[in-house]
């Protein structure tokens, strides 16, 4: 009987052992720190100074001799086709900040660089504007990372483009393409900026988390500021710092205010940059490159807005 006395003995030994370690793995469980979701900052503004004001006339038609137009084949890209893009900015010298613009639907990238080229002639910016493939707006199937990466191989290989300093800016269809591309984390941009859009993709979780600056009218009828506000704090809630700008009396029509919200995107833009924020001969443009600065005293025809005011 002594095998059987040495059996409990044993067993109850190993019981006890088992206890022991269950209630130390609890405990260690237990002191565990419990890890909050990080979540970003949250900041809405309203600017008097950036007000809208009345709209007198929905016909716009920018310039089309600013910048300078170049096609990349389809080839290069793995598209469906080859896909215009407009350049403005320095050919040469020193690698400069660039915004990558996204026009609204029935637009081109001329109606991008036109709003934005007082403030990359002031600053120095290069400026890549493409067009969509489809003239009712973006698609990631057709211009999402792959197709803008490769934009920005093709457009560095004709600016100097400081990869680091590269920034992602639409309007409308555009505004909702960058906003969808923030939300999937795309590392390719130091910040995204929106004006009168905002995308509805799963924010994803491990994303590359980026400032984002929206831009919206008090009065925009295609993107109400409630629906606007829970989209943004979808991206805040996934660790993104987001600032929304509403701006009174201004509504999706973006041509008259759009080189006034230019400046202020690129003055937040800016300001995410790590110091010294110096870029050399920062105003000057090298003599001889095409472009032209876009008169906005004149009036213009061609295109005429017919209910949306895009």
């Amino acid at each position: 009987m002594g095998w059987l006395r040495y059996a409990v003995v044993s067993g109850s030994a190993v019981a006890v052992v088992v206890a022991l370690a269950l209630v130390w793995a609890q405990g260690m469980r237990a002191a565990q720190p419990v890890v909050a979701p990080v979540t970003g900052h949250y900041v809405e503004r309203m600017v008097p100074e950036l007000h809208g004001g009345p709209v007198y006339s929905y016909e716009y038609a920018p310039p089309t001799d600013i910048g300078e137009t170049h096609v990349m084949p389809g080839r290069f890209w793995s598209g469906q086709g080859p896909r215009r893009w407009i350049g403005f900015g320095p050919v040469n010298g020193a690698p400069r900040p660039t915004v990558v613009l996204l026009h609204d639907a029935g637009r081109d990238g001329h109606a991008m660089i036109d709003m934005w080229d007082e403030v990359a002639r002031r600053e120095g910016l290069i400026l890549i504007a493409p067009d969509s493939s489809d003239p009712k707006g973006w698609s990631m199937e057709d211009s999402g990372p792959a197709f803008l990466r490769r934009l920005l191989e093709a457009a560095g290989e004709v600016h100097p483009i400081d990869t680091d300093r590269v920034f992602l800016m639409g309007h409308g269809t555009g505004a909702v393409m960058a906003d969808n591309l923030a939300r999937r984390g795309d590392p390719t941009w130091r910040a995204v900026a929106t004006h009168g859009g905002h995308g509805s993709d799963p924010v994803a979780p491990d994303g590359r988390r980026m400032p984002v600056f929206a831009y919206l009218g008090e009065g925009d009828h295609l993107f109400p500021l409630g629906g606007h506000r829970d989209a943004l704090k979808a991206l805040q809630q996934a660790g993104h710092d987001v600032t929304l700008t509403v701006i009174p009396d201004h509504t999706h029509w973006y041509y008259t205010l759009g080189p006034r919200v230019s400046a202020d995107i690129w003055h937040r833009f800016e300001a995410t940059l790590p110091p010294p924020r110096s870029f050399p001969e920062a105003a000057a443009i090298p003599s001889g490159l095409p472009v032209t600065l876009g008169s906005r005293l004149t009036a213009r025809k061609g295109q005429t807005a017919t209910g949306d005011a895009r």
